[in-house]
């Protein structure tokens, strides 16, 4: 019984870490979708001369990385297995970048500040 619950304990931690790892490194390298959420509009100057180099930032990383993000669905047991997936392109999301990053830049330079 000892053996069931150390077993039970060590896969619990497993489970764990692996939920926190992948937990974390998506939340430090791919910030796209809130920065495009923020309204520039409503941005105080600081704000947006911030907002702006936050784009820089973010586009960089996202051309930086390698490959897209992967999407997928699958289910089965052994030896039958099914699934679909495929991969959101990352040029996709640094294009979008870019849009809002001159979107920021027309605002910057309509209220006289410089990038």
């Amino acid at each position: 019984m000892t053996e069931r619950r150390s077993t039970s304990w060590w896969f619990g931690l497993f489970i764990l870490l692996l939920v926190w790892g992948c937990a974390s490194t998506g939340a430090r390298t791919d910030r796209s979708a809130e920065l495009l959420a923020k309204s520039y509009a409503t941005m105080s100057d600081a704000e947006l001369q911030t907002y702006y180099f936050q784009l820089n930032d973010q586009i960089a990383r996202v051309e930086r990385s390698a490959t897209g993000t992967r999407v997928g669905a699958g289910g089965g047991s052994y030896p039958v297995r099914a699934g679909v997936g495929g991969e959101v392109p990352r040029q996709t999301v640094a294009d979008e970048l870019r849009d809002r990053r001159n979107e920021v830049r027309t605002e910057m330079s309509r209220r006289g500040l410089r990038p």
